[in-house]
């Protein structure tokens, strides 16, 4: 089992991440430490990585807090409208990133809908916000990062047993100091899974940066190195990129470092063979108030950048109010006319599906040998399979096209410009997702359950199918759901591999924006969302997944 995780690791991560690094330290086909040198003498670069860290760790910060909360409310609480909490929640995590970050551009712009309110009610000529800037980004990081914290904490919170929190309520603590003093501590693998998760995406993530970002020149380490990557006056332009992309890796094993030295020699059982579970705990008068105060907020980050994107989608053209004068569906006609959309959704379900299935497989042998069997090559396993998460989708993209540019040795043929480069992208990218997800649940696991089995004589296969998987089945379920939203909508790397034929989704968007028919993309958008939200709930129904809207 070693030496498969170490092959598919090395074909998939290591081989990639080995060009960027030899190209980091090449100019003119010679080893040297020009480009180096070039990057962190640049004080630009610098600047672009403090906005990094600023807005990745205050959005992670924010994002936890308001995940974990809406986990515990909705799962651990008899709070009011808990469904309607949970369901505003997944539809925030539907929408992608840099369409969301669209969205709130429109009704937080300068000229969005907020300040045109303002305007039209003061009869002032200022405006009271805007979302571009470290503000924005921040804002917009919170608002989508908060969603995937609560997918990865409610299957954690659903496994507390009673006991643990019935001792409390003898000795008279609050809601609250459970909360803090007995279920967040036994919860520590998960949460720093979840931050870490949520911190190395924002880091990478592209999209969001460049639509509030370029337009008040404020660069983060990802935009800058995609500024890098197109000025084309410099010679080594790529090199320097790939260069700058190493500060990301350190940056990840930095944080995986400080996550291992605060869990290192703790225990944090959950699980122990017992399927008793907690009863929710009792709010009393604060039960409506609080899921109204929930309610409330999952529908301003649901709704609004939702509501935003519709009303644009239904307009005659880009700029005119939404009005009954204005409405019209000829958006939607015509993108459900174009070939290029009926491509790209074929091609985007195909790749979704596949790079999650692979993804979560390969996450969870990675996982199952760093925690479970405790290998002495999970040190390097985890560290290869984290490597992804630091690496920015642009520098992973061309790594790849890199890696796979020239024909298979022995096979004799080449991937590149198809479909299959784009799937290896997803499944190098998205395996870090699974394996965090997947290794934080199995953290609970007590290893008792898994030595009783081999003395009863049970082996490899009998103890995965009857302990382990059924045990972390709905964090399972929930790293599908986390790998394949994002590769449904994903940009960054589809943007770089797609070629004619094997468009994605997020490519066809782009490509509609980049046109100027921000109606047609709008309209997309929607499409993508309904589709997102109607594969979710069929596949919560059937399989009957709690970590779906179904």
């Amino acid at each position: 089992m070693v030496l498969l995780a170490a092959l598919l690791l090395a074909v998939l991560i290591g081989y990639p991440v080995f060009i960027i690094i030899i190209r980091s330290f090449t100019l003119d086909g010679a080893l040297s430490l020009e480009n180096y040198k070039e990057a962190f003498f640049d004080s630009s670069n610098y600047k672009a990585l403090m906005h990094s860290l600023i807005v990745s760790a205050s959005s992670t910060v924010l994002a936890t807090i308001i995940g974990c909360g809406a986990a515990y409310f909705t799962v651990r609480t008899d709070m009011a409208f808990k469904k309607l909490v949970h369901s505003l929640f997944l539809f925030n995590f539907f929408i992608p990133p840099f369409i969301m970050a669209m969205a709130w551009r429109q009704i937080l712009g300068p000229v969005g809908t907020v300040n045109k309110l303002y305007q039209a009610l003061t009869g002032s000529t200022d405006t009271i916000i805007n979302i571009y800037g470290q503000g924005g980004i921040i804002l917009v990081f919170t608002l989508s990062s908060s969603a995937m914290v609560y997918m990865v904490m409610r299957s954690n919170f659903e496994k507390i047993q009673s006991s643990l929190e019935e001792a409390a309520v003898i000795t008279g603590a609050s809601p609250f100091q459970i909360f803090k003093d007995i279920v967040m501590p036994v919860l520590k693998p998960s949460i720093f899974s979840a931050m870490i998760l949520v911190f190395v995406a924002n880091m990478s993530n592209y999209g969001v940066p460049s639509v509030l970002g370029f337009h008040v020149s404020y660069y983060t380490l990802t935009t800058r190195i995609r500024q890098v990557l197109e000025d084309f006056s410099m010679a080594n332009n790529m090199e320097v990129a790939a260069s700058l992309s190493t500060v990301l890796v350190i940056i990840t094993v930095l944080t995986l470092t400080a996550k291992d030295r605060m869990l290192k020699g703790k225990e944090f059982t959950l699980i122990t063979g017992k399927s008793e579970k907690a009863a929710p705990n009792e709010l009393g008068r604060w039960r409506i108030p609080m899921g109204i105060v929930w309610s409330l907020y999952g529908m301003a980050i649901s709704f609004c950048p939702i509501l935003s994107i519709l009303a644009t989608s239904l307009t005659k053209a880009y700029g005119l109010p939404f009005s009954i004068e204005n409405f019209s569906l000829k958006n939607y006609a015509t993108v459900l006319n174009m070939p290029l959309f009926q491509r790209a959704m074929q091609n985007s379900l195909f790749l979704a599906f596949t790079a999650a299935f692979i993804s979560v497989a390969i996450g969870f042998l990675v996982a199952y040998l760093c925690v479970m069997a405790r290998s002495k090559a999970s040190g390097i396993l985890e560290f290869v399979i984290s490597m992804p998460a630091a690496i920015p989708g642009t520098v992973m993209a061309i790594a790849i096209i890199l890696a796979w540019l020239r024909p298979i040795p022995v096979l004799g043929f080449s991937i590149y410009n198809t479909i299959w480069i784009i799937l290896i992208a997803y499944v190098a990218n998205y395996t870090t997702q699974a394996f965090r997800t997947i290794s934080g649940s199995m953290y609970q696991i007590n290893r008792s359950l898994e030595e009783a089995a081999v003395i009863s004589g049970a082996e490899l296969p009998k103890i995965m199918t009857s302990i382990v998987i059924p045990l972390i089945k709905e964090s399972i379920g929930t790293s599908w759901f986390l790998i394949f939203i994002p590769c449904l909508r994903e940009l960054t790397l589809s943007i770089f591999l797609w070629s004619s034929g094997n468009e994605t989704l997020a490519t066809a968007i782009f490509t509609l924006q980049d046109a100027g028919n921000y109606t047609a993309s709008c309209a997309l958008s929607i499409l993508i969302i309904a589709m997102i939200a109607a594969v979710n709930i069929f596949v919560g129904k059937v399989f009957h997944i709690k970590g779906t809207v179904g």
